[in-house]
């Protein structure tokens, strides 16, 4: 059978947590695609909700609505005509055995991305797990296993820089489920530092400060707000490695436990403080964050750590993998 493609990304979301995963898989794409010639596409699975047929159609992608998380018929038609050589799955936690069985069904080396409660079985790469909560050691010895980083940083664009949101602080805590915590935050902190301009990303609602400007989540550069921003605080996976890429003074608060690994990892570098983690009120976040403001801002922006960022395990994997892999009907 005829391929029609190298490559096919599928990605799951919906509006309470898909954004990230669909950001991650776009930009693995356009790296891989700027990298070689292969053919890659891109399909996105959308649970329950409009949001994600919006979102795919804005990023040009192929959307498959589930009506339920193991209906998979509409998916593996794709699949069938896709013909790829290598799957990358971004995952989601839940997914059962017979779905990994699946892609292996359409594929010869399936890539599996985030927490997974059966996907080692399977997949010939998984990368980032939470160990405390999933698997402490990879039981398969030919398994290729990333404990780590996950995400692609890219260099910016100068053309996508916007100069009229600038200020001294940029919240940006990522993942939906944690927005509110980013507005509690800045609005701890503009009551301790009345004299400064406090931007947060979060939905639109009123009752701010008047030193807290508000901007729309997916709606602005964050190469721009980045580039306009003294000081940045973050959540602890794609927020922080952008921010510390960018060369920004960065406080990281861990909104998951496996970003309390990530933070750690830079902390121990110098290139991050940590102003704690989900277990904390806001209140805590800013005091902390305050007591860090109090003594000399020492980070040390190593190059070659910084520059290595820009060249991502999972693309290196992918394309080393691509040069390798004898699959299917060739």
């Amino acid at each position: 059978m005829k391929r029609a493609v190298d490559i096919v990304f599928i990605a799951h979301g919906s509006k309470s947590f898909g954004a990230g995963h669909l950001s991650r898989c776009s930009k693995i794409s356009n790296y891989i695609k700027a990298k070689t010639k292969n053919e890659v596409s891109m399909l996105f699975l959308g649970h329950y909700d409009s949001w994600g047929e919006k979102a795919a159609k804005e990023n040009r992608l192929q959307y498959i609505n589930l009506v339920s998380e193991n209906n998979t018929k509409e998916l593996e038609k794709h699949l069938f005509k896709l013909n790829p050589k290598i799957i990358i799955n971004d995952n989601w936690v839940l997914n059962p055995p017979e779905y990994y069985l699946m892609l292996k069904k359409y594929s010869n080396y399936l890539i599996v991305i985030d927490d997974s409660l059966h996907a080692q079985h399977f997949c010939d790469v998984l990368i980032n797990v939470d160990p405390n909560k999933y698997i402490p050691k990879p039981k398969r010895k030919d398994l290729i296993f990333f404990q780590g980083l996950k995400y692609l940083v890219l260099p910016y664009q100068t053309d996508t820089f916007h100069y009229d949101i600038t200020g001294d602080i940029l919240i940006f805590l990522g993942g939906t489920d944690y927005r509110e915590i980013a507005v509690e935050l800045a609005k701890n902190l503009a009551d301790l530092m009345k004299d400064k301009k406090i931007t947060v990303i979060d939905t639109p609602q009123k009752g701010l400060p008047k030193n807290v400007t508000l901007v729309e989540p997916f709606t602005y550069p964050i190469t721009s707000l980045l580039k306009f921003h003294n000081i940045i605080i973050t959540s602890g996976g794609t927020a922080m490695l952008e921010s510390i890429y960018f060369k920004k003074p960065t406080f990281a608060f861990a909104a998951q436990p496996w970003e309390k690994v990530n933070i750690k990892y830079f902390e121990e570098r110098s290139l991050v403080k940590c102003i704690g983690s989900y277990e904390y009120y806001p209140k805590y976040l800013a005091e902390n964050f305050m007591k860090f403001l109090s003594s000399p801002l020492d980070f040390a922006f190593n190059k070659n750590l910084i520059d290595g960022m820009g060249v991502v395990r999972i693309g290196a994997v992918v394309l080393d993998k691509l040069s390798r892999v004898s699959h299917k009907n060739s």
